[in-house]
């Protein structure tokens, strides 16, 4: 079962919740205008590579980026378009509460955290 709503009120609208999404849905946009060559770039520069982290990836110096800030931009990033209507709906459904609950400072450290 997929929730598309949930029962919980908030006290005001959910701004940054609302500004992840936009954020989220410009870079998919970017990224589906790619080449696949630029995709993979893309991928290698700013998705969250593990092997990176652990040593064990052997990249070009032209991939490199600043350490650890794939941690963040990995997260606004989505493999296709399940994956971004899937995310969102759960952001949407579930982020304007925890918005709500810590306070928008809060709730951006806790997206980025977690």
């Amino acid at each position: 079962m997929i929730p598309l709503k949930d029962e919980i009120p908030t006290r005001r609208f959910p701004i940054v919740t609302a500004s992840f999404i936009v954020i989220n849905l410009l870079v998919f946009i970017y990224q589906m205008g790619l080449t696949n060559r630029e995709t993979q770039e893309l991928m290698l520069r700013f998705a969250f590579i593990p092997a990176l982290y652990t040593g064990h990836a052997n990249l070009p110096a032209a991939y490199t980026t600043v350490p650890g800030l794939s941690i963040i931009t990995s997260m606004f990033m989505h493999g296709g378009f399940m994956h971004l209507a899937g995310n969102m709906l759960y952001l949407w459904i579930f982020g304007d509460n925890i918005e709500d609950y810590l306070g928008r400072v809060k709730y951006i450290i806790f997206y980025l955290v977690s």
